[in-house]
């Protein structure tokens, strides 16, 4: 079925007053917005709440503040959404890492989310661990190789994997690239026990978003709210999660390459579907 209105006009005959956005391939792609970006988002913030729904670990939310800012956008840090929250707020994690030696994988830019957690501490070598935390990793720019890590990971099989970002691509230029979440799989085999995810597409992100939403806005109704993301996976499972209305940007990001594999149309169920975040889009919906 194809709507005969604009996204905007979507929005307004749905009274949606809450926005949940995921950042790269919504908002920016190649770290620059998209051109309708600030526009876009200042008309859903006239109709209500703006939030951010990030699997970014690797930058505190002061930083993606400071950095989305710099280029018009303003979205309170009282609501950005990061899947690295979840180091404090999902009791799982911290069960895995109390009174243990971490080692985070992830640059300086990741640690004020370790702030808070006096039942442990951050080591400097990964020899010293206890307990691994992957907040980010890139071959070219981690300051510990992957080889490196797999050695470690064969002497310790037992030891608790957290990662807090399970995003396996990200769009760059005019393809799709690997990032933390695809990275990690090569010490798999060598665990005895699962990695534990934490972030879109899980539900532990989507209850803890929802949680955080509704600390702030305690009459937040579902039906009256939208999740935009580029992964139709994330939409998904958030909508079936959390009820929250789900829209996937299907000409931006990750699925704008033609080898990314699209869920069934079963699956997509009922999922609206725009080409980007730009209101003047036809909506369509399956």
């Amino acid at each position: 079925m194809t709507h005969k209105t604009s996204f905007k006009e979507y929005c307004i005959q749905n009274q949606i007053s809450t926005f949940l956005l995921d950042a790269a391939g919504v908002i920016y792609e190649n770290k620059h917005v998209f051109d309708y970006t600030k526009s876009s988002i200042e008309w859903m913030q006239s109709q209500g709440d703006v939030f951010l729904a990030s699997n970014n670990s690797f930058m505190s939310k002061p930083l993606i503040y400071d950095t989305l800012f710099e280029q018009g956008i303003d979205i309170p840090i009282s609501h950005m959404i990061t899947s690295g929250m979840g180091i404090e707020a999902d009791p799982n994690i911290q069960s895995q890492l109390r009174n243990k030696q971490i080692f985070v994988i992830g640059d300086d830019r990741c640690l004020d989310y370790f702030l808070n957690g006096s039942q442990r501490s951050i080591c400097q070598e990964i020899n010293q661990a206890e307990a691994l935390v992957f907040m980010s990793f890139t071959p070219q720019r981690s300051p510990i190789s992957m080889d490196k890590i797999i050695d470690f990971v064969k002497s310790a099989p037992d030891i608790p994997v957290v990662c807090c970002n399970p995003d396996q691509w990200v769009r760059h230029g005019s393809t799709n690239y690997p990032v933390v979440g695809e990275h990690i799989r090569a010490i798999e085999p060598f665990l005895n026990t699962p990695i534990y995810w934490f972030g879109k597409p899980y539900s532990n992100f989507n209850f803890m978003a929802l949680t955080h939403i509704q600390s702030l806005n305690p009459s937040f109704n579902p039906i009256h709210s939208l999740f935009c993301d580029d992964n139709p996976f994330n939409v998904i499972e958030m909508q079936k999660d959390t009820s929250i209305r789900g829209c996937w940007i299907t000409d931006t990001g990750i699925s704008a390459d033609p080898s990314f594999q699209l869920p069934t149309i079963q699956q997509m169920e009922p999922i609206l579907r725009v080409p980007s975040l730009n209101l003047s889009n036809p909506c369509k919906i399956y």
